[in-house]
């Protein structure tokens, strides 16, 4: 666990170190998953340093040649997308805001929760949530009436009227309850199902620490 609350930089640091660990390095042991809690904080903490860059309180203040938002979207990004380069799987929580939203045809107006810092189509948590694989809700169930037990929460991984939830692989709606053993079950079994219906293959390569010309063209 390392704490990064103060400073981006500080952030980036830690993504040097994971970039720079190798698999075989039994030494510095290398993790295969990367948990970022929470998400809205970090955005902060890149568009706090982006401000602190031009002397400005508000991304918005940067005016004439240079966007703010476009210089925090990008280097949030890169970030990101350094560890996911090196085999990382990068999950981020992050907190839910609820918003009103009106019906097209009934004009109905209705609560609305998605990832929170979303509105913003120029924060990186827009970006974000359009970059990652799943986007999964996970609804609280209370606590039990009779035992006073709280009850095991249920993942949406599909959007709802009410729920903004989505992947880009074909997952079922709904994971009930919420487990670890679920959810992975439920993530396999989508990207099976998707690369079914895209005619794709899927395989697993074994691969060794010295590899020899031949070893490639085998692969």
């Amino acid at each position: 666990k390392v704490d990064c609350t103060d400073k981006w930089s500080e952030f980036k640091d830690v993504v040097n170190d994971l970039c720079s660990r190798d698999k075989n390095d039994d030494k510095k042991p290398r993790p295969s998953t990367v948990i970022i809690d929470t998400a809205e904080n970090l955005v902060k903490l890149s568009e706090k340093a982006i401000c602190n860059e031009f002397g400005v309180r508000d991304l918005s203040e940067i005016t004439g040649k240079q966007n703010g938002y476009n210089l925090a979207r990008n280097d949030f990004q890169m970030q990101i997308n350094r560890l996911t380069a090196k085999g990382y799987t990068v999950i981020f929580i992050c907190h839910e805001e609820t918003i009103e939203k009106e019906d097209e045809i009934t004009h109905e107006k209705y609560n609305y929760v998605q990832p929170k810092g979303t509105s913003n189509e120029k924060s990186s948590m827009r970006m974000l949530r359009d970059l990652v694989d799943f986007c999964i809700y996970l609804k609280a169930n209370g606590v039990d009436n009779e035992t006073f037990e709280p009850i095991m929460s249920t993942a949406i991984c599909r959007r709802t009227k009410n729920v903004f939830a989505r992947s880009r692989f074909n997952i079922q709606t709904i994971v009930n309850p919420f487990t670890a053993e679920n959810i992975i079950k439920a993530i396999e079994e989508a990207v099976k199902k998707s690369a079914t219906e895209e005619g794709a293959v899927i395989g697993k390569v074994a691969t060794k620490k010295q590899m020899t010309k031949e070893d490639y063209l085998d692969l």
